[in-house]
Formats: structure tokens, sequence, C-alpha cells
């Protein structure tokens, strides 16, 4: 988990480990302070020190990357992706899909759609399966972005 975070700390990766135990029911700042025996101030402090950004912002943002993954590798509707990733309705998981990743969603998904009907005939012609994904992610932000 050290690698994939981007930390050793002890704190932090207690934190993210209770954030990914809890993608469908977010817990609060204060619940996540609690059980690592600290402040929410400091545990916000030393995510910015350590991550570059805010607990609730990496939260967030890892909430995010599993709604993307199940975007990509589910046939789920977004309505259901929203709430399995603790969105309380599919607006505010658009409204903060758009502000972590700077695209709207719905134009994500016909990407997405067109991208899987690329593949698709790529695979049907015989043809090597090209499809990469690119990492666009900056410090502090988990997933694949």
């Amino acid at each position: 988990i050290a690698a994939r975070v981007g930390s050793t700390n002890r704190v932090i990766l207690d934190a993210v480990r209770t954030m990914e135990s809890y993608i469908a029911h977010p817990v609060t700042l204060i619940k996540l302070a609690e059980k690592a025996d600290i402040s929410p101030r400091q545990l916000n402090r030393l995510f910015k020190e350590k991550l570059g950004c805010s607990t609730m912002k990496y939260y967030r943002s890892l909430r995010l990357n599993k709604a993307r993954n199940l975007l990509i590798n589910s046939p789920l509707p977004l309505t259901e992706i929203a709430l399995a990733t603790g969105f309380a309705n599919q607006v505010i998981f658009q409204v903060c899909f758009r502000d972590i990743l700077e695209n709207h969603l719905l134009d994500f998904c016909e990407v997405l759609q067109i991208t899987k009907m690329l593949v698709k005939f790529w695979v049907n012609l015989g043809a090597p399966n090209t499809h990469t994904r690119s990492s666009t992610c900056t410090r502090g932000t988990p997933g694949n972005f």
C-alpha cells in the first residue's frame, strides 16, 4: 500500500486503509482522525505535507478512481456507480468527477463507449490489442486518472 499511496507514514497508511474500506459509505474527517488518534487538523496537515492535498480531497479522488474503474469494467448504470462509490446521487457524482478530472462525466462515458467499440473491432479483425491507458496522476492523488 505504501508504494501505491506514495508515503510510508503510518497515520496516512491507516487513514487510506480506512478510506478504502468505506468507499460506498464514506466516513468523515473527524472519524478518520479519531481512528488515527490525532486531531482532524493534524491529519489534514499531514496529508497536505506528505501527499500534496487535503485528506478529504484524497478520499474523494480515491472514490472517483473506484467509480472510473467501475465505468470501464462493469455494466452498472451511472446511478448505481454513484451510490456504490458513496455519492448521494448522479448529479453530485458528475460535479465531483468534473472537478477532479477536469472533464465531464458524460464526455468520458461517450469516449469510453467509442473506445470499447474500437477494441471490439480490433479484436474481431484479429489485430493485436494496442489499447493502453496512460496515467496523468500527480503526487497525492490515487489511481490512474
